[in-house]
């Protein structure tokens, strides 16, 4: 038989509480050992659970973890055709759209402008 759904509520509060997560249980015994397993646990508190919250809404506001984000000009293609567009050669980025263009160019194929090393570009941000 299904678990009910004063269980499952029942669980979401318990894992909130104890800052856990649950397999979503498939029968009322399963949900019963779930609750019993999540009831044993310490509750996190809140000032922590708050805390953690703001740090995470900090570091991203701070944008840490942006250079595992790739860049608009590290990609060429769309869909199955999308490939990394400098494949080991080195690139230089547009002062006016931001694509990437190989080192031999001088100016961007997208736009016309002048195109600046991805050094530099990197020092402007």
């Amino acid at each position: 038989m299904k678990p009910s759904p004063a269980q499952l509520q029942y669980l979401k509060i318990l894992a909130d509480r104890t800052g856990t997560t649950f397999t979503p249980p498939k029968t009322r015994s399963e949900a019963s050992r779930e609750i019993d397993r999540l009831k044993a646990l310490p509750t996190e508190r809140r000032d922590e659970v708050a805390r953690e919250r703001r740090q995470v809404a900090a570091d991203l506001q701070a944008g840490r973890g942006d250079s595992v984000r790739y860049r608009r000009r590290e990609t060429a293609g769309y869909g199955s055709e999308a490939r990394w567009a400098h494949n080991g050669v080195e690139l230089r980025e547009c002062r006016e759209c931001g694509d990437g263009q190989p080192v031999t160019h001088t100016r961007c194929s997208s736009c016309g402008a002048w195109l600046r090393s991805l050094a530099e570009a990197e020092a402007h941000r």
